[in-house]
């Protein structure tokens, strides 16, 4: 069992930035998650929200700026830092230094972004991470374009309700994975998707005793933004963090 970085280490840098996701690496996570948007010309950023204002110093929605406009909003103004920028997709590749990438595809405020499957599917062959790239969706339909157009990238659908109901979906759309939101996963329901062969792992448990409870639930992965709290309840239970 190892340790996902939700948006990076979002509880020692801003989320979803450079030195989030290093941070999360540098404490002991394997792997980091991050959301991706497009912009208005079509370029792929590394941000949580359909919007600007809650994690930046712009406004507005991310699909109504270009790359070049985002580049220029202070990402870490939250946090009273300056010089910390939106990071593209490629960007995060090429400088984080993570075996494992889960990449989540997100939408617009009114519809989702197309060829965003394409684009990505691009920008992973394109830029060659040392690491493995999972792609996350909860829309299965997005997850089969993945397949689609190249059927060697690994996919995972993110899970919002019981395991169980999800086996369906998942098998349709061939993916190798499950996303689960830990309050909904029982060991049950872990097994059983294990038994069918797919990867499991548990967002976002957060305090100890949520943590304790994700474990328990076996899976192969936790994805938390406290990760050295994940790693140090990892070992309190006698797993391996690799």
């Amino acid at each position: 069992m190892f340790v996902v970085g939700h948006r990076g280490y979002p509880v020692k840098s801003p989320e979803n930035t450079i030195p989030s996701f290093q941070a999360a690496i540098r404490a002991g996570a394997k792997g980091v998650e991050l959301d991706v948007h497009m912009t208005a010309d079509g370029q792929l950023v590394v941000i949580h929200d359909p919007t600007l204002r809650r994690t930046t110093d712009g406004q507005g929605e991310v699909a109504n700026h270009t790359l070049a406009e985002i580049k220029r909003l202070e990402a870490g103004v939250r946090w009273g830092m300056s010089g910390i920028r939106v990071p593209t997709l490629s960007e995060v590749f090429r400088e984080v230094n993570a075996e494992l990438f889960i990449v989540e595809l997100k939408q617009g405020l009114s519809s989702p972004y197309p060829g965003i499957e394409k684009k990505v599917v691009e920008t992973i062959s394109s830029c060659r991470p040392a690491g493995e790239v999972m792609v996350n969706s909860a829309d299965p339909s997005s997850l089969v374009k993945v397949k689609e157009i190249d059927e060697r990238i690994s996919t995972c659908l993110t899970v919002d309700g019981d395991i169980e109901s999800s086996l369906q979906a998942a098998k349709a759309a061939a993916v190798d994975g499950l996303h689960v939101n830990f309050k909904a996963a029982t060991a049950q329901g872990v097994s059983l998707a294990k038994s069918k062969g797919l990867r499991v792992g548990l967002w976002t448990p957060n305090k100890e005793s949520e943590l304790l409870e994700a474990i328990s639930r076996g899976p192969d992965w936790i994805t938390s933004s406290y990760v050295e709290r994940a790693l140090a309840t990892l070992r309190l239970r006698g797993e391996t963090a690799p």
